[in-house]
């Protein structure tokens, strides 16, 4: 009887750890350079990222809004993070390109 109760509490102990890899209701948001910003975030070549946006600046602040972009990064408890940093220091030629272009390869493809 013993066995079969630890059986089953491991079984629904993996269950929870795989179905909790498995969410990504709040991944993680965290501030990087723009240079880490800019650079394609590829897997074995393919595109495994996406500029979301620009948001606004906030009222009453002088501050610059902050630009967005979702990246595929494997943690335990998301696939997917957020990256971003101040729009002013993005240079406008990029800013302006992520727009129409929001998966950037890493070479150019002729």
């Amino acid at each position: 009887m013993k066995q079969h109760l630890v059986r089953f509490a491991a079984a629904l102990l993996l269950t929870a750890a795989f179905s909790s890899c498995a969410t990504n209701d709040n991944p993680p948001c965290r501030r990087v350079t723009a240079e880490q910003f800019m650079r394609p975030h590829t897997f074995k070549g393919l595109s495994t990222d996406r500029f979301i946006g620009i948001s606004p600046p906030t009222r009453g602040s002088a501050k610059a809004g902050k630009a967005f972009k979702e990246i595929w990064e494997l943690g335990f408890n998301h696939s997917w993070a957020v990256i971003w940093v101040p729009v002013n220091e993005l240079p406008a030629d990029y800013l302006a390109e992520a727009h129409k272009n929001p998966n950037r390869p890493e070479k150019p493809q002729w």
